[in-house]
């Protein structure tokens, strides 16, 4: 079954997929989703994030982590959201220090 992440089906995100999720991506779940289903792209992630650590694909995973704090800084904004964007952005900096992720982290810093 090829990969959807507006299904929220369990299976893994394949590392090759991982960059062909965008923000618009995201965004347009967040839009078309129930308050509930809204929380899905974030476990759905989360769970991506473990995957790709452990099989030690740096770049993949400073990606997902990148999406992760995206999404939970402009989307969901749940309590602590400053906190838990500010860890993921850190972590993608820290796989990989390109110029979107510092940026990035710099516009999480700053708060919402």
């Amino acid at each position: 079954m090829p990969f959807n992440l507006e299904s929220f089906e369990s299976c893994e995100i394949p590392a090759d997929e991982v960059f062909l999720i965008t923000e618009e991506t995201l965004d347009n779940i967040y839009a078309s989703s129930s308050e509930a289903d809204q929380f899905y792209p974030f476990f759905h992630l989360q769970n991506e994030y473990f995957i790709l650590k452990n099989q030690n694909l740096a770049r993949e995973t400073a990606y997902v982590c990148y999406l992760i704090s995206y999404y939970v800084f402009t989307a969901l904004t749940p309590p602590h959201s400053e906190e838990i964007a500010l860890e993921y952005a850190q972590e993608a900096v820290r796989r990989d220090p390109c110029a979107k992720y510092i940026q990035w982290l710099d516009i999480v810093k700053q708060g919402n």
